[in-house]
């Protein structure tokens, strides 16, 4: 019952509160998603601390690690990952559909292409059906879950009593009424079943029902079981003990709330007692959602909030588990173009910030590297995966010295610092 409510809250966090950015996306542009770090060196160094002689070393590390850049361009069928540093390419991998199968090829490895035949592919991508949907449209699998909401709510809403005016501190907020909910575990667990039941009924929940059925189905369904028919069977037999065996006793759930002389709450929040060491504090706090959960000796917490901006919306996460303390705090920015922009803060134990990541999305693709093996020696990856690894060997030593060439002559200074330290001297004596 507990892991089934905290599912469905973080589905709730993740569904409602993440912005519906990339629906107005140009897909027939492609598409491509940027990623980059830029971490806050002296706050790292004072965190882990650094062996006598090694600062110099860690600093270099950190320095070419804040200047790597990652670029990830798709277009139909085709694809190209790009990495740079300091805006110079390390690296370029084109891959793309060749042959009835997939073809990649590498700059640092311009004579060869690997081929993925029809064959493997096809059976890559069976396995892959069993347990990952390949099919899934998120806009319409995001709706099924939604659409039974609304009834779900509805049954809830019969359980809640009249607010009861004063002053109550909940969680180190005030609210001025409070409202109790009146339902058992029973109830609860059933309400939840039958809220399942009609998801599972909807069309577009199909692709989720096999990656689901691990949760809800003992026997994992083979490819000739209706999936839908396997889940309503699994849902009506746990239904059916609920209904005979199901826990009477009351949740412990009050809502509270700051409520106007009309009536209106301006923000709501719950308070879940699951049992005398576990609450859960869900609510709305003006253009705020909150989800926390707490163990009541101060051990754990894990805690999500998401606040709607003008410009997208400001998410935070935050970990705590004796002695541990992890937050996050994420800036998602609306490009206006159906793309965003993001930035994520990285804190440790009440650490300035370790550094922060950068992921963007945008409309449309730059692919400069066509995946095509014309001219080229074409190694198969099957012969690659079940051959010796000497051949994978000699390959990465042909694209090493050029690789390190490359990086020398972005940032000098700390690679030289570095292949020094690794006795490499310098690219060419590699």
């Amino acid at each position: 019952m507990k892991k089934l409510i905290s599912t469905l809250l973080i589905l709730a966090v993740l569904l409602c509160s993440a912005p519906a950015l990339a629906n107005t996306l140009n897909t027939d542009k492609g598409l491509t998603a940027e990623f980059s770090v830029n971490v806050n060196s002296s706050a790292v160094m004072q965190l882990i601390g650094s062996a006598a002689g090694m600062e110099d070393t860690l600093g270099n590390v950190l320095s070419i690690l804040n200047n790597l850049k990652i670029k990830l361009a798709m277009k139909g069928q085709a694809g190209q990952l790009d990495v740079s540093l300091k805006n110079k390419q390390l690296i370029a991998l084109g891959f793309g559909a060749e042959n009835g199968g997939y073809t990649l090829v590498c700059d640092l490895l311009p004579e060869y292409a690997f081929h993925l035949s029809a064959e493997t592919l096809q059976k890559i991508n069976q396995e892959l059906s069993k347990s990952i949907p390949t099919d899934i449209n998120v806009n319409e699998a995001a709706k099924a879950l939604l659409r039974p909401l609304d009834n779900l709510l509805n049954a809830v809403s019969q359980k809640v009593g009249a607010p009861e005016s004063g002053s109550y501190t909940v969680d180190g907020m005030e609210f001025n009424a409070r409202i109790p909910v009146d339902l058992t575990k029973k109830e609860a667990e059933l309400l939840l079943l039958q809220y399942a039941k009609e998801v599972v009924a909807d069309p577009a929940a199909e692709p989720l029902l096999m990656p689901l059925s691990a949760f809800f189905i003992t026997n994992t369904p083979s490819e000739d079981v209706d999936l839908k028919e396997a889940f309503n069977e699994a849902l009506d037999s746990i239904i059916a003990r609920t209904e005979q065996y199901g826990d009477e006793t009351s949740l412990d759930i009050v809502i509270y709330g700051d409520v106007s002389e009309y009536g209106v709450a301006s923000k709501t929040y719950a308070e879940i007692k699951f049992d005398s060491y576990n609450t859960a504090y869900v609510g709305q706090l003006d253009n705020c959602f909150v989800l926390k959960v707490v163990e009541n000796d101060g051990g754990h917490l894990l805690s999500i909030s998401v606040d709607d901006t003008e410009k997208g919306a400001l998410a935070t996460f935050q970990y705590k588990e004796y002695g541990t303390d992890v937050l996050l705090k994420c800036d998602i920015t609306d490009r206006g173009d159906g793309g965003f922009e993001s930035r994520t803060d990285v804190y440790f134990n009440g650490s300035d910030s370790l550094g922060t990541v950068f992921f963007n999305l945008f409309s449309g693709a730059n692919i400069s590297l066509p995946a095509n093996s014309s001219g080229k020696t074409v190694i198969d990856f099957e012969e690659l995966a079940s051959g010796s690894s000497q051949e994978l060997q000699s390959l990465l030593m042909n694209a090493l010295p050029t690789l390190l060439s490359k990086a020398q002559d972005a940032m000098p200074d700390e690679m030289g610092s570095l292949m020094q330290m690794l006795n490499l001297g310098g690219v060419s004596g590699y």
